[in-house]
């Protein structure tokens, strides 16, 4: 079947890893630490699965298609792909050849790749950045609750970049596209070099009665010490890398980022005895100690209402069926008694080994907040 086929063929196009570098690419403090660091004392990553080298493949062809609507417009993207340098002292940046280029880049120089300079009709030039991303990850930058740290911290390097280059700061256009609906967003970002603030205004489109599309802005935020924390961040793998020593896990087991981890069966192939070895400790972070004293509260608080509402809806349940009604109004409420199944899966009608078959278990911890003298309050 062309369905087997396909990932099959993209697992075939997969590269050797290169050489861990630091790079603009991976400059913002999201990208888990600790999988930076396995990269860097050279662990040996698991290959992509076939669906995820398409993924990423998909995502540069969605570029392109961005590139040829553009060159429709009186926009001019150009300058593709320009490569940006910046000094940096590193104990992994020896000197490498990029094939992008076809040079050899001089040790202790962060390189990197543009996606583009792209110049309005007033001659005003901009950074361009552009991002294919999936359907969930769109939806949750367009509300603005989810903040793109990481790209803004990528533009931001290659500003710096361009600086070298045309000694001017420009301003920046992150654009993303979603892979699924082909809707689009973007981002304005406007570097201060002397403060290392990043000053953003997130757009979106929004529709009138004539479904008529226009560019709204929908939030404006300010990313400080952008500069910093990401050569902060190079400076701190490249120091665990000279110890050989891994830092703290930056997500839990059950993040989505530990999921998807080439570095993950490595990561946790002792993850048990870890558990095991832990010790008891006197908790003195003030933080951490009003956080834990906030949880105790809002969850007593929560336990007592969902008790209250179980029991005010069993006494309106029993009225209802009493009354022999399926549905009653009164002032500004509506109850009403609807017939739904409930499926549930029989297992004394499976077989024992079909049950275990599909039986997966996953180690993960469980927290457990509670007042001295209370029973154990679980997440």
């Amino acid at each position: 079947m062309i369905l087997e086929i396909i990932p099959k063929v993209m697992e075939m196009t997969q590269r050797e890893s290169g050489k861990y570098y630091p790079r603009p690419s991976a400059s913002g403090v999201e990208k888990c630490i600790r999988q930076q660091v396995y990269d860097a004392l050279g662990f040996p990553p698991d290959p992509f699965p076939g669906r995820a080298i398409e993924t990423m493949d998909d995502s540069s062809w969605h570029e392109e298609l961005t590139a040829d609507r553009l060159a429709k417009t009186t926009y001019k993207l150009h300058s593709r792909q320009m490569a940006i340098e910046i000094p940096f002292k590193s104990d992994f940046l020896k000197g490498f050849h990029c094939k992008m280029c076809n040079k050899d880049i001089l040790p202790n120089t962060l390189h990197g790749h543009i996606d583009g300079i792209l110049t309005d009709m007033a001659e005003q030039d901009y950074l361009f950045e552009h991002k294919a991303i999936s359907h969930f990850s769109f939806q949750t930058y367009e509300t603005g609750d989810l903040l793109p740290y990481d790209y803004i911290s990528q533009c931001v390097i290659y500003i710096l970049g361009i600086e070298k280059i045309t000694s001017k700061f420009l301003p920046a256009i992150l654009f993303m596209k979603n892979k699924n609906t082909s809707q689009y967003l973007e981002y304005h970002i406007e570097y201060d070099p002397q403060s290392d603030i990043a000053k953003c205004k997130l757009f979106v489109m929004e529709y009138d009665d004539n479904k008529e599309g226009y560019a709204k802005e929908k939030k404006e935020f300010f990313v400080e010490d952008v500069r910093q924390k990401a050569f902060h961040r190079w400076e701190e793998i490249e120091k665990y890398a000279r110890i050989k020593t891994l830092p703290p896990r930056q997500y839990d087991i059950e993040s989505w980022r530990c999921s998807y981890c080439r570095w993950g069966k490595k990561c946790y192939e002792n993850y048990s005895e870890e558990i095991d070895n832990r010790q008891e400790i006197k908790i003195t972070d003030k933080e951490i100690i009003k956080f834990a004293s906030e949880y105790v509260l809002l969850n007593t608080d929560v336990k007592e209402k969902t008790k209250k509402v179980d029991e005010i809806k069993e006494v309106i349940k029993l009225w209802m069926m009493d009354k022999n009604a399926k549905r009653g109004l009164t002032d500004g409420i509506i109850i009403s008694l609807t017939k739904t199944e409930r499926k549930t899966l029989d297992k004394n009608k499976i077989p024992p080994e079909i049950i275990l078959q599909a039986t997966k278990k996953t180690l993960t911890e469980m927290l457990r907040i509670k007042k001295v003298g209370d029973r154990e309050v679980e997440q």
